[in-house]
């Protein structure tokens, strides 16, 4: 039984809550044992917003022990595994503390603010010879995941272009601090630059265009293209300025030419 303490539980904390709960349900040997927050006073008795429907807005966290600091929670509790819904900000230093202790971690999305923080994480893995998996969940959707079948495949032909889009209102708080969260080129775009590398590999070049419009924050508007030999063209953008009633979307169209 793999023992599972959760920090952090605000909107990704609590859709990593209701992952490891269904885990639990469908019989996977793995238990959440603990989740700890610095606010867990009040967030144990309000809802969190985010881009997507969590499994209830309010969580019955009475069967877990709960704690503000995390260093009492790794004091008391016996676990193997600690799951990372903290800031981004926070990802590296945490992770290669927890793998030098002897945990395996799942840490959200982006992996690190910097690409220098994120060989620290590598290296902290090789060290330690603990598990690091990262929150690159749309590897493991569905839809995506049958994508990458198609394309593998070649039932319907290799792909002559590829357009991934995902777009919603601007977050609040640090994600609209680009020191702290890297804007939405890091924290939304990131998610099809992982989808892009998992169905056709590493690109020979990549060319981005960005632009800045909400004040403090990084990139808001992104198009990334992705150049490979094969002359496919492979485009992503995302958008974090639509305001009103857009709400989220995310989505992508593949064009196979019917030959290998």
């Amino acid at each position: 039984m793999l023992r599972v303490g959760l920090v952090g539980f605000g909107f990704m904390g609590r859709m990593n809550f209701d992952q490891y709960v269904q885990l639990q349900e469908d019989g996977h040997p793995i238990s959440l044992v603990a989740i700890c927050d610095p606010q867990i006073k009040v967030l144990k008795h309000t809802k969190s917003a985010g881009n997507m429907n969590t499994a209830h807005e309010v969580y019955d966290l009475s069967p877990y022990s709960l704690y503000e600091n995390l260093e009492h929670m790794l004091e008391k509790e016996e676990l193997d595994a600690i799951s990372l819904a903290v800031p981004t900000y926070l990802h590296a230093e945490m992770t290669c503390s927890l793998l030098e202790r002897g945990y395996h971690v799942f840490c959200e999305k982006p992996m690190a603010r910097h690409s220098a923080e994120a060989w620290k994480m590598v290296a902290a893995v090789q060290s330690s010879g603990k598990k690091l998996l990262i929150g690159h969940c749309l590897r493991f959707w569905p839809g995506y995941e049958y994508l990458k079948g198609i394309i593998a495949s070649g039932e319907f032909g290799g792909v002559t272009e590829a357009y991934f889009y995902r777009g919603s209102g601007a977050p609040k708080g640090w994600l609209v601090n680009d020191e702290l969260s890297g804007g939405c080129m890091l924290d939304m775009h990131v998610h099809d630059t992982d989808i892009i590398h998992h169905l056709f590999g590493k690109p020979d070049k990549v060319s981005t265009l960005g632009r800045k419009v909400l004040p403090g924050s990084g990139y808001d508007i992104v198009s990334t293209h992705y150049f490979y030999q094969d002359g496919k063209v492979v485009n992503a953008q995302a958008d974090w300025t639509l305001e009103g009633d857009f709400g989220f979307y995310m989505g992508y169209r593949i064009i196979l030419n019917g030959e290998m």
